[in-house]
């Protein structure tokens, strides 16, 4: 979310140039508290503005992409640095760098899993909405980089903090690409909006089962949302984009690849070892093949994140222990300081079915 606040702010400087330090972090601040405000209601309102958003977004990036592609040039697309595709160490160190960013664009696909408990038929509906969205996604984020390059040649693009006004102003003018820019505005406040939609129900919902804070599983008195959990969350966001663009992505994504990515691995293992006969909604096929080639992935991007990112992932977790240890011994009173209790809600309800039948 806050690398969302970030590039929201570096398409702002194409209309507002010559920004100081401290009103970039000011239109920050005021961005994260406009967020707030959006999403402090129910979650029936904010379903009818998500899809005006969602709307707002296919328009912009559509509108650069047939902007593009009506002034496209393949040689300039195609144009490839010297040895681009050998495979040494430069190669598999830009592949790395690549995937990185190409993870952060992919981000927010899964946002749905975080809402099951507000949504009808979870279990057919998330997996096909994430299967909607990385196809989706990736069929206009190959179509935007590909007419983007079409445009502006490579080492141009990587140089420019709003490529896609360059784009617009390149092709159609000044005054459409200013338009477009605030479609492309809304866009990123869209990705905000929704990142914190989601994110604040990760909190809620680890504190409703017994394993966080229990402050954050209070749901609003009136409105019925984590409203507790999505102030914190806003005001992390908040803190996290006075940081620069860069850093925050490379430390994101070795975050999420440590704790969610392997995690997420290791815990469909455990479940699956542990409760073989328990009724899925959805099934990995082949596995754990697909598990194997996903943790070598997640290592892979782990590894080419780099010194610094690894080092502040590390610490990150290493607070998280520290806060856990905290909360067990001062909350809980929990393993490692008091009986381990393990909560399967639905360990017995294949056996019992079994026994009746």
């Amino acid at each position: 979310m806050s690398t969302g606040v970030i590039g929201l702010v570096s398409y702002l400087g194409y209309l507002w140039p010559n920004m100081s330090w401290l009103e970039i972090h000011l239109v920050s601040l005021v961005i994260v508290g406009i967020v707030l405000f959006a999403l402090y209601r129910r979650i029936e309102s904010i379903g009818r503005l998500t899809n005006i958003l969602f709307g707002i977004m296919l328009l912009s990036i559509l509108t650069v992409i047939v902007a593009a592609f009506s002034h496209f040039n393949p040689a300039l697309a195609f144009a490839y640095p010297p040895n681009a595709f050998t495979l040494d160490g430069h190669f598999f160190a830009g592949l790395g760098a690549g995937l990185i960013i190409g993870i952060y664009d992919y981000l927010g696909y899964n946002t749905t899993a975080y809402m099951g408990a507000e949504m009808r038929n979870p279990g057919r509906v998330i997996p096909w909405s994430i299967i909607i969205s990385i196809v989706g996604i990736m069929i206009l984020y190959l179509a935007l980089n590909i007419g983007v390059l079409g445009i502006v040649p490579w080492k141009e693009a990587g140089q420019s903090p709003s490529i896609a006004s360059l784009v617009l102003e390149q092709v159609w003018g000044k005054g459409v690409s200013s338009f477009v820019t605030v479609l492309i505005i809304i866009t990123a406040f869209a990705s905000v909006f929704t990142g914190l939609l989601g994110g604040s129900r990760v909190p809620y919902n680890v504190a409703r089962d017994g394993v966080f804070l229990p402050q954050f599983a209070k749901l609003h008195p009136r409105y019925h949302f984590p409203h507790v959990a999505l102030i914190v969350m806003c005001v992390i966001t908040a803190i996290g984009s006075f940081f620069d663009l860069g850093t925050v992505i490379s430390m994101l994504v070795a975050v999420i690849v440590l704790i969610q990515g392997i995690g997420q691995i290791v815990a469909l293992t455990v479940l699956r070892s542990r409760q073989p006969i328990l009724k899925r909604p959805y099934r990995m096929w082949l596995y754990p093949l697909p598990s194997i080639i996903a943790l070598v992935g997640w290592v892979y991007v782990y590894y080419a994140s780099g010194p610094l990112p690894i080092e502040l992932s590390l610490a990150w977790v290493a607070v998280g222990v520290i806060a856990y240890l905290f909360w067990a011994r001062f909350v809980e009173h929990t393993w490692p300081f008091g009986p381990k209790e393990i909560k399967e809600e639905y360990l017995d309800k294949p056996v019992e079915a079994e026994a009746s039948a």
